[in-house]
C-alpha cells in the first residue's frame, strides 16, 4: 500500500445476526455471530471504492441468503472496492475473485482478505458451516461453538479469495490465460453502474459479463434508481440475450443500513442466462418484481424520500 501522506484508514466491521454474547450489551458493545472486518480509505485514496455503501451491505446479505447455491460456484465480484460481498461469497463459494482496476484498493482488498481469513491455513477447506442455534449460542458451550463457525468460515475465506487488478476495457487484450481467471458462474457487482458517465467503462463491463460468464450462469447486482443508468443497464443486457429481471428492495431491507450515506432507493438486478436455473434476486425477501420493463427503462428517477413501492406503483 502506498504510504503518501494521503493515505488515511479506518476500520469497520460489518455485522450479520444472529447476536451472541450479553444480549443486553449497549450498541456499541453488541457483538454478532457473523461479523465481516473491513479496512476502509479515505474518498482521496481509494475514490468510491473506498467504503462499503448500503448496497454493498444489501448485496452481502443476499448472498448469506442463497449461501447454499453459492457451493462449488465460481463467483467474481467486479468493481469490488473493499470486498464485503466478495468475502461473503468466498465463505460459501467454490472461489471468488474480487477485482477492480486501482492497483492500491486491490492492495486493500489483499489485506481485508487476509484480515477476514484464517491465521493458519489447513490443507484443505472445511466444509460450509451450518449457522448455530439459539440454544447452541448461548449455552455452556457457546464458546467452543462459536469458534467452530468462525473458524470454518476464517478457513474457506482463505482458500477461496484472492485479489485482482481489472480494467474492464482492458481485458480483451489480456492474454487468454489471464482471461481464464475471471471465469465464473455467478458475477456480483454493487453500484458498478452508477453513471452513464462511465460511457466506455459500462459497455466494457457489459463485454466482460458476456464474455466470462458460463453458459448458465447470473450477473447480480444492486444500483440506486435514483441514478439514471436503471433503464439504459436493463436494455443493454437484453440486447445480450440475457434474461433481466428488476425487484425494487423492501423499505426495511434497506432501511437497516447504517453508513451514514443519504437514503436512495435501491433495486436487485438480476442477470441470466436463457434457462439458468440461478433465483431472482429480491423475491426471497418480498420485493416486488417490477415486471413493465419498458416502462422501467424511461422511468425517471424517484427523489430519496419516496418508497420503493412507489416505483411499481408507477409501473402498474
Amino acid at each position: 500500500m502506498s504510504s503518501d501522506a494521503f493515505v488515511r484508514f479506518k476500520r469497520k466491521t460489518i455485522a450479520f445476526g444472529p447476536q451472541i454474547g450479553d444480549l443486553a450489551a449497549t450498541k456499541r458493545d453488541r457483538e454478532f455471530l457473523d461479523e465481516v472486518y473491513l479496512r476502509e480509505m479515505n474518498f482521496a485514496a481509494g475514490g468510491v471504492g473506498c467504503a462499503a455503501w448500503d448496497g454493498a451491505i444489501i448485496l452481502a446479505r443476499f448472498l448469506r441468503r442463497i449461501r447454499n447455491t453459492l457451493a462449488g460456484r465460481r463467483v467474481h465480484e467486479v468493481g469490488a472496492g473493499v470486498g464485503l460481498p466478495g468475502i461473503v461469497a468466498a465463505r460459501y463459494a467454490a472461489s471468488c475473485v474480487l477485482s477492480d482496476y486501482i492497483p492500491s484498493l486491490v492492495e486493500n482488498l489483499d489485506y481485508n482478505i487476509a484480515l477476514n481469513g484464517a491465521r493458519r491455513r489447513v490443507d484443505e477447506a472445511p466444509a460450509a458451516p451450518d449457522t448455530p442455534n439459539a440454544a447452541a449460542l448461548h449455552g455452556d458451550a457457546a464458546e467452543d461453538v462459536i469458534e467452530e463457525y468462525r473458524g470454518a468460515l476464517r478457513q474457506r475465506v482463505s482458500h477461496a479469495a484472492t485479489a485482482a487488478v481489472l480494467d474492464w476495457e482492458e481485458f480483451p487484450s489480456l492474454p487468454e490465460c489471464e482471461q481464464e481467471r475471471f471465469k465464473c458462474d455467478i458475477i456480483i457487482g454493487s453500484e458498478v453502474t452508477y453513471s452513464q458517465i462511465q460511457s466506455a467503462g459500462i459497455p466494457a463491463l457489459f463485454a466482460l459479463v458476456d464474455a466470462t460468464l458460463s453458459a448458465d450462469g447470473v450477473f447480480y447486482t444492486i444500483q440506486s434508481v435514483n441514478r439514471e443508468t436503471h433503464g439504459f443497464v436493463c436494455a443493454q443486457m437484453r440486447a445480450r440475450g440475457f434474461d433481466v429481471a428488476a425487484v425494487a428492495v423492501p423499505k426495511e431491507e434497506a432501511a437497516a443500513e447504517t453508513t451514514g450515506q443519504i437514503t436512495e432507493n435501491y433495486a436487485y438486478y438480476t442477470f441470466r442466462r436463457p434457462n439458468s436455473s440461478f433465483p431472482v434476486m429480491g423475491l426471497e425477501v418480498g420485493g416486488t418484481l417490477i415486471e413493465d420493463d419498458d416502462a422501467f427503462a424511461v422511468l425517471c428517477a424517484p427523489p430519496p424520500e419516496l418508497d420503493k413501492s412507489i416505483i411499481a406503483s408507477a409501473l402498474a
